[in-house]
């Protein structure tokens, strides 16, 4: 269930002929006002988004997606995400910013495997294609900001094996290097 109200607005950018066209030049608008949802017990008491789309007719691949805020909180998660997403094909491109936290213990023991404790933070910039993400192309993808945890801890289903970390960071600067010698 949800109290979600939508606003959705099309506008063409060049006139639509139906004997050739099958998708239209047009910008469309979605937005989705601060709101709550519930899926079975798992509840998102501020759900928000606002999404751009230039479609460019036919050439889907110049298709341009544009979250300007997608936002969802609940017990366990805070999350943010903006970003865009162009040149839709085999290889898209991306630009995307992602803030937020997770407290794992909050989290539907449906999601987990074994019990999990401890605190996550992001603050990530990203900027690439899929393809980067591998082992000859990881050095194109441009990525700045954090990964912090905290108090982190793991106990398998069978409680035969289990870890926990105090503390870990990472932290992600394409553009910059350590000069501090460590």
């Amino acid at each position: 269930s949800t109290d979600a109200a939508a606003a959705l607005s099309v506008a063409l950018t060049r006139p639509f002929n139906t004997l050739t066209d099958t998708i239209p030049y047009a910008d469309v608008h979605l937005a989705v006002e601060p709101c709550s949802l519930q899926l079975g017990r798992s509840r998102i008491h501020d759900v928000e988004a606002r999404v751009n789309v230039s479609l460019r007719g036919n050439d889907i691949a110049a298709a341009v997606f544009d979250i300007e805020r997608l936002h969802l909180a609940g017990p366990a998660t805070q999350l943010t995400l903006s970003g865009t997403l162009s040149d839709i094909g085999a290889d898209p491109y991306f630009d995307g910013l992602l803030r937020g936290y997770s407290d794992l213990g909050k989290l539907p023991a449906q999601l987990l495997e074994g019990s999990l404790q401890g605190s996550l933070r992001a603050d990530l910039r990203v900027s690439g294609r899929p393809s980067m993400f591998s082992r000859d192309g990881f050095h194109r993808l441009l990525a700045r900001g954090s990964l912090t945890g905290d108090n982190l801890y793991w106990l398998s289903d069978d409680t035969l094996r289990a870890a926990y970390v105090s503390h870990a960071s990472l932290s992600f600067g394409t553009n910059e290097s350590d000069t501090t010698g460590g």
